[in-house]
């Protein structure tokens, strides 16, 4: 038996790019500065998260009310150049793909074993989370 799914993902339209792209910006450059601290945090896809925390403030600001779905945030389908124009976005997804890979060996099992327990991050008045 032969089954086709089509699926469809509709991204979110922001009547304003201007604040999407502020927000972003203020996100992307707070967990920048918190990863500097310990770049090991960055094995949980981080990025993932303020995307999602992007969206969810410029929704609470503009009343716009879709928001993509976690795992659009983290396949890479939500994020928009207002998201990954930030040059400290491809460093954060570097350090990302580089603790990944080093956590997925039997000798950073252990070392990044804390790592995995964190479930969100408070940077000033944004929280990022499911």
């Amino acid at each position: 038996m032969y089954v086709q799914l089509n699926i469809t993902t509709t991204m979110v339209t922001f009547k304003d790019p201007d604040l999407m792209s502020a927000c972003a910006e203020m996100i992307i450059d707070r967990l920048y500065e918190l990863v500097l601290c310990d770049t090991r945090i960055m094995v949980c896809d981080w990025l993932a998260y303020a995307t999602l925390a992007t969206y969810r403030i410029v929704n609470e600001l503009t009343g716009e009310t879709e928001l993509p779905s976690m795992d659009e945030c983290f396949d890479g389908t939500a994020v928009i150049p207002e998201l990954s124009d930030n040059p400290k976005w491809s460093i954060l997804k570097y350090w990302h793909d580089y603790h990944w890979q080093r956590a997925n060996t039997p000798a950073g099992e252990k070392e990044y074993e804390s790592y995995f327990s964190i479930v969100a991050i408070q940077l000033g008045d944004v929280m990022l989370s499911m």
